[in-house]
């Protein structure tokens, strides 16, 4: 994944949830089944429409939000949790540790 199409996708996080899942598999099929060029934002428009955003919201999304501090801000935030548990890749998955997230 590139650093645009994680940015969308903390976008989605914080304000479109109900379209994160399926959008992160849109973009994961676009990269790693159909080897697309996700430097291309038409390709991550292309994916995020096939997540269900609408070409309207998903070229706001790549050509706009992508750049605000707020969704900057809240990736970098991510990648240190991630990174202070020890997970690198995205092959890393800390169940015990999202359950104490969510019972906290």
């Amino acid at each position: 994944m590139t650093l645009k199409s994680m940015r969308a996708l903390t976008y989605l996080s914080m304000t479109k949830k109900e379209f994160l899942e399926p959008c992160t598999d849109s973009l994961f099929d676009a990269h790693f089944l159909k080897n697309q060029d996700m430097e291309n934002e038409s390709v991550l428009i292309t994916a995020l429409q096939k997540g269900g955003l609408t070409e309207t919201e998903a070229t706001q999304i790549i050509k706009d939000f992508v750049n605000s501090p707020s969704v900057k801000n809240k990736l970098k935030e991510e990648v240190d949790e991630a990174i202070s548990i020890g997970a690198f890749g995205g092959k890393n998955i800390y169940l015990f540790y999202f359950t104490q997230k969510i019972n906290k």
